[in-house]
């Protein structure tokens, strides 16, 4: 791997009225394994500008273009077949070959990203304050995207690859704000009060190869090795484009205030009203459009906040409903037009914080519940359908201590039951794929020594756990997980006034884990050894 960076900040005039910003990065980074790479430049300037006392104007962009193989994407043969089991059913026992990409570096995913941000901010009055927001967000890619299917027992790999001539999404998003600080009696409030135009467009066009070949995992033949992006070309020349287009529009109108009847509580009350209108998804070809519609809703929310010892010991809690407008997606060639999830939610919770701010803890416990779900269809892990109902609830703790100076000690850890109340009888009543793993875990330990003669080292050490994923749960498919797995990374520094030298392990043992999601699964990356330096003037 090789990284550069550079950040610059200036003051453009004496009055510091005109300040300016840009941050620039560029990498190059190799697989582990035998094909695979990523390359990008990435360019992030942004202007702040105060005209008066009143007004300012703040603007943002973003410059993104990236070059890469896309990470190898295995699709699990569905352990039952018949009602017998036939193929395994966790990520340990599959034959694949680690340090094998079954991809060629010539089959390259382009991305250029072009995003554009605004925010406007005017004081009115000593309690009223006026914030529009502006953003135009573009992104488009071409490519080769390839997927690969276990077949025969998992001994065989059979590749299947798109040709993408274009993949382009569009937003367009104006939001006006008007903010009030005031209060009414004795109980102070903040209020928030805006309107949200937003528009979003998908556009793709290509050409699907299907599956090319088919490379036994043992005994792979000399032909699997011709696999490149000249034998792609030739296949996709003479196929059918697919030309689709997707836009749709959202309005929006929320109110909310922040009420303090006194120090220690604050009530949140809130509303939303949002109107989606998709216009579905047109085929270019047949000029036939299918999947519009229109959906609007009125979303509360509320939440609360008591400081039960103050600065000390709070209790919280919050509820929502709603819906959630899914984007269309294109998932291995085939384009979805989802209808909204509407879904409820409630969380409660307790933050400490205690022995002179060095130790704080957060407890919660939340419930949602999900109707109109997408999920992956069983019979297909690399499709999907939308029906059903499904909840998810579960526990989260983050710690944080420091028992000594410059110590630092950080631990979270989360746990999550889900399960599909309502679908098609081969899945109800069973985790939903995709839903994550039920514990996971993270921890780091930092230490910083005392500041002598303008130089100290810091030592750290840290990791996560994460448990078993499923990627196929069936009654009639099986099930079929990632297993748990533990990763351990360290750092060790050194810093001298402007300059600090780092040098970092990734995956410290050099653990071997599978991860996965939407149907797929993906060998994790091996150690790797970093070494950074940074200058500061």
């Amino acid at each position: 791997m090789q990284r550069s960076s550079i950040e610059v900040n200036s003051v453009l005039d004496s009055s510091h009225k005109a300040l300016f910003r840009i941050f620039g990065t560029y990498s190059d980074r190799k697989s582990f394994q035998d094909q695979g790479l990523n390359r990008n430049i990435f360019l992030a300037p942004s202007f702040i500008y105060q005209l008066h006392d009143k007004l300012k104007v703040k603007l943002e962009a973003e410059f993104l273009r990236k070059i890469a193989t896309n990470s190898p994407l295995f699709t699990p043969a569905s352990p039952l077949i018949n009602s017998q089991l036939v193929n395994v059913q966790n990520s340990k026992d599959l034959d694949l070959a680690y340090n094998k990409s079954y991809t060629d570096n010539s089959l390259l995913w382009k991305t250029t990203s072009i995003n554009f941000y605004a925010k406007i901010s005017y004081l009115i009055s000593d309690h009223w304050q006026s914030e529009t927001n502006l953003a135009t967000t573009y992104g488009t890619s071409n490519g080769t995207y390839q997927t690969n299917l276990l077949v025969t027992n998992n001994t065989a790999v059979a590749r299947k690859v798109l040709r993408y001539d274009a993949e382009d999404i569009t937003n367009h998003q104006v939001q006006q704000n008007f903010i009030g600080n005031f209060s009414i009696g004795n109980w102070d409030n903040k209020l928030l009060i805006g309107l949200d135009y937003y528009r979003y467009s998908y556009m793709a066009n290509y050409k699907s190869a299907g599956y090319i070949d088919t490379v036994s995992i043992d005994n792979p033949s000399l032909s699997a090795n011709l696999f490149n992006a000249d034998l792609i070309t030739k296949i996709v020349l003479f196929q059918q484009p697919n030309h689709t287009t997707s836009p749709q529009n959202t309005y929006s109108a929320y109110i909310s205030d922040v009420i303090k009847p006194f120090n220690a509580l604050s009530i949140m009350l809130s509303v939303r009203y949002s109107s989606l209108i998709n216009n579905g998804t047109k085929d270019v070809s047949t000029a036939i459009t299918t999947g519009a519609y229109k959906q609007t809703s009125m979303t509360p929310k509320i939440g609360m906040t008591y400081q039960i010892i103050p600065k000390t010991f709070t209790f919280f809690a919050n509820y929502m409903s709603g819906f959630q407008n899914i984007a269309p997606t294109s998932i291995n060639g085939i384009l979805y037009n989802f209808k909204p999830q509407y879904g409820t939610q409630w969380e409660s919770g307790v933050k400490i914080s205690g022995l002179h701010q060095l130790l704080d803890a957060t407890f919660s416990y939340y419930n949602i519940h999900v109707r109109n779900t997408v999920m992956a269809d069983q019979n297909d892990a690399t499709t999907y359908i939308q029906d059903g109902k499904q909840y998810s609830r579960g526990i989260e703790l983050d710690i944080q201590i420091q028992p000594i100076q410059n110590l630092f000690i950080h631990g979270g850890a989360a746990y999550n039951e889900s399960k599909i109340t309502k679908a098609e009888n081969s899945t109800t009543g069973l985790r939903p794929v995709n839903s994550g793993p039920t514990w996971s875990a993270t921890w780091y330990v930092n230490y910083e020594t005392a500041i002598a003669n303008a130089s100290k080292w810091i030592l750290g050490i840290g990791g996560n756990y994460v448990g078993q994923d499923l990627i196929i749960n069936s009654k009639t498919a099986g099930s079929f997980s990632t297993d748990d797995y533990t990763l351990f990374n360290s750092t060790i520094g050194y810093q001298y006034k402007q300059f600090s030298c780092n040098f970092t392990t990734e995956n410290l043992f050099n653990q071997r884990y599978y991860y996965g999601g939407r149907g797929f699964i993906t060998q994790g990356n091996l150690r790797q050894c970093i070494l950074s330096m940074r200058l500061h003037f």
